[in-house]
């Protein structure tokens, strides 16, 4: 493990793995809202005490067998859920590890996902993948448990998940990276060429649209899966993005972000009443007596999120959304006032992030072949919207997409993009420069 983040030193909850292996959940004097804690392995060392878990020394191996086992005696403040039983597995591999989570991946069959940082706040996971666990749905990597923490405000937070291990598994930004520079030659050509080089935003269409059907389907852990939302509530989405949208045209106006985008106010000052109309489209959705559909989602759709492996595609990553996750009253984030939430939400997301990655090929290449990708995407929309809209339509379910609010969804995402650099740093390097082009190419410049 990483050098740990700074905690108090106050552990406040334990849950004993084997023997001197424990989870502990500590303070870390974070007093935003929502409070976070470090939650994460530890091992008692002959010489050092307790320190964190490191990749052999059992902590993911112990979690697993303890999700074996049909009865564990309860521990104070924990919850062990079990959802399909996983394996016998032993011997551990670090799959990846960032300041809020570490995976392990136990036995080539079991990956083990710790949850470092975690916050007193509503986490979909749980009900989410028991539900999708519930109706069916197979296209997740199979969820064999969680280890549940009840925080003080009382919700359960997770510490732990175990899900199947996908083997040659490889992230969207990755494999459809892969796929636009071998469509745009840049690869050098290949004796086999992908098969999926023409059809990979269909499939990605497709899956979103599996998934969203499965949400929708009631089981018994979520009877009531689909209802309607009001027009306040649209409001409030018209509010809060149109906020988000006037903070980062203010930001790029004073130069900000120029560090990162040096043509942002070029780019935004002769869009901003389009992007602006988009947004106040909600209005009119806000008027519609018969409100709009709103369901459980993903929440965090994008292509990263969305693993290809030898058994096809799979989602992973069901917690939440970026800006403080859904199900927080947070007036500045859309996301997260409903744990239900239109399934455009995540359509929305999901299309950024495919032009994401058109953008990406082009940096690596120089910009030298912005034009062949700004058709690519262009094209990767159209077909990833179509082969959506035709699962739904073959399902008689077309109400779950309301097209109403793309835009403004759209819009939203794109400003999040351009914020992320006011403070002169971006999580993603590159990532406000490509918000700017794609904005460039999907929405011509006003005249005058």
């Amino acid at each position: 493990m990483e050098a740990a983040a700074r905690t108090t030193g106050t552990v406040v909850a334990a849950f004993p793995l084997g023997f001197e292996i424990t989870l502990m959940v500590e303070e870390t004097g974070d007093l935003s809202v929502p409070t976070t804690y470090r939650c994460a392995p530890r091992r008692r060392r002959v010489a050092a005490g307790w320190q964190d878990a490191l990749e052999g020394d059992g902590a993911a191996e112990a979690f697993v067998d303890h999700l074996r086992h049909h009865v564990s005696p309860p521990v104070d403040g924990f919850r062990l859920l079990r959802v399909v039983p996983p394996p016998e597995a032993s011997g551990e591999r670090e799959v990846f590890e960032d300041e809020d989570s570490q995976a392990v991946a136990v036995g080539e069959r079991v990956v083990v996902r710790w949850n470092l940082r975690v916050g007193d706040r509503p986490h979909p996971a749980p009900l989410t993948l028991t539900h999708l666990a519930e109706v069916g749905f197979h296209e997740v990597p199979a969820t064999h448990g969680m280890l549940l923490w009840t925080a003080p405000s009382g919700r359960e937070v997770p510490c732990a998940l175990a899900t199947a291990y996908l083997p040659r598994a490889r992230d969207g930004r990755q494999w459809v990276l892969d796929l636009v520079e071998e469509h745009l030659g840049l690869t050098g050509g290949s004796p086999r060429p992908d098969p999926w080089i023409k059809d990979a935003p269909a499939r990605l269409g497709r899956l979103a649209a599996h998934m969203h059907l499965a949400l929708a389907r009631p089981s018994k852990v979520v009877p009531e899966p689909v209802r309607r939302a009001g027009g306040e509530t649209v409001i409030g989405w018209h509010t809060a993005i149109m906020r988000r949208l006037e903070t980062a045209y203010q930001n790029v106006l004073e130069g900000r972000i120029e560090w990162a985008a040096p043509n942002a106010v070029e780019i935004l000052e002769a869009r901003n009443e389009t992007l602006t109309a988009a947004v106040d489209a909600l209005l009119d959705v806000a008027a519609d007596p018969e409100g709009v559909v709103v369901q459980r989602v993903h929440g965090d759709l994008h292509i990263g999120q969305v693993l290809r492996w030898s058994g096809g595609l799979s989602i992973t990553d069901f917690d939440g959304v970026p800006g403080g996750g859904v199900g927080l009253p947070d007036p500045d984030d859309p996301g997260a006032t409903a744990l239900l939430l239109p399934a455009a939400w995540d359509v929305a997301r999901l299309l950024r992030s495919v032009d994401r990655v058109g953008r990406t090929a082009d940096a690596k290449a120089g910009f030298a072949v912005t034009d062949e990708v700004d058709a690519w995407v262009t094209e990767a929309r159209k077909e990833l919207l179509r082969s959506y809209r035709a699962e739904l339509d073959a399902a008689d379910r077309r109400e779950l997409l309301d097209d109403r609010l793309l835009e403004a969804f759209e819009v939203d995402q794109a400003c999040r993009g351009i914020l992320d650099a006011v403070e002169g740093e971006e999580p993603l390097p590159g990532r406000t420069a490509a918000v700017l082009a794609a904005l460039r190419n999907r929405y011509p410049a006003q005249d005058g």
